[in-house]
């Protein structure tokens, strides 16, 4: 598996953000140090980070957003990358897409892939090889990673389809055993609702968005499957709530939220965006005591 020693290149690179280096360098360097005075400035002090939910739209569209979340990685320091995101153009059912690839490139250089723990996931769950990766909704966050955390470890980078939780559970649990005994950071890429006018979008947005806050998986899901709410990573999103739970997270704090209507001021058909960062409680202190559309 993953034999060949293969880079994806930056596909949307010109298009969703900068191809110049020094120009997506500025573009999102500045998009953190903006989001830097967005409330929360930290994290509580005895809870440490788990996991973000970002965005992937083209970055003059939702990059804010996005920033909100990824400036939360500063300073950090983990051993490898969980990166989940849809797949927007290949169908996918109880089972995971991973680019056949040994990096993603970027214009800021490459991102290696952890091709043992891809390996070591496909004994576990269906694992569908891609030879021909064009989904943008893992390369979008990656100059942002690139950018707001050094060393940068490898990552898996999995791509899934609309959430079943049955499977949703058996992939979490798969993932849980894979990355047993790592530091690992959990990213859900995803964008809300899509296409509706602004305040329906907000209220759709907002119920999704509260039952993820809450790290209500079963109760998201049921959400999801009646209407009540919509996201395009869906199923990053659910296997995140699994995942985080899992992995000990007992809360989930908003970062920031926005339309793409704040953006180009069309409030008449919008796609949401939203950074949520998941928590937990530090477990040595609790012993001590250029499309809108993602």
């Amino acid at each position: 598996m993953l034999e060949e020693m293969r880079t994806r290149p930056a596909m949307f690179a010109g298009s969703w953000y900068a191809a110049d280096p020094y120009e997506l360098t500025r573009g999102i360097d500045r998009l953190l140090a903006d989001a830097a005075n967005l409330p929360p400035e930290t994290i509580e002090p005895g809870l440490e980070l788990v996991g973000v939910v970002a965005p992937h739209a083209g970055h003059r569209y939702s990059g804010r957003v996005a920033a909100a979340a990824f400036r939360l990685l500063r300073g950090g320091c983990w051993d490898s990358i969980l990166l989940i995101g849809p797949s927007h153009r290949i169908p996918v059912d109880n089972a995971v897409l991973v680019a056949d690839v040994a990096a993603y490139a970027t214009p800021l250089g490459l991102v290696h892939v952890d091709r043992a723990a891809v390996e070591a996931l496909a004994q576990r769950v269906p694992v569908q090889l891609l030879n021909d990766d064009i989904e943008h909704s893992l390369e979008i966050e990656l100059p942002f990673l690139q950018r707001a955390l050094a060393p940068l470890p490898p990552m898996l980078p999995l791509m899934v389809g609309y959430p079943n939780l049955s499977f949703a559970r058996q992939l979490a649990e798969a993932l849980a055993h894979v990355l047993h005994g790592r530091r690992t950071l959990l990213i859900a890429s995803s964008d809300w609702s899509h296409y509706y006018p602004d305040a329906q979008a907000r209220q759709l947005d907002r119920c999704g968005i509260k039952l993820f806050l809450n790290l209500d998986a079963e109760g998201f899901a049921s959400a999801l499957a009646t209407g009540m709410t919509q996201a395009c990573g869906a199923g990053a999103l659910l296997i995140a709530l699994l995942l985080a739970r899992l992995w000990s997270a007992d809360r989930a704090l908003e970062l920031a939220y926005a339309t793409s209507g704040d953006v180009t001021g069309d409030r008449s058909r919008v796609v949401g965006y939203a950074a949520i960062a998941m928590l937990r409680r530090q477990v040595g202190r609790e012993q001590g005591s250029e499309d809108a559309d993602g």
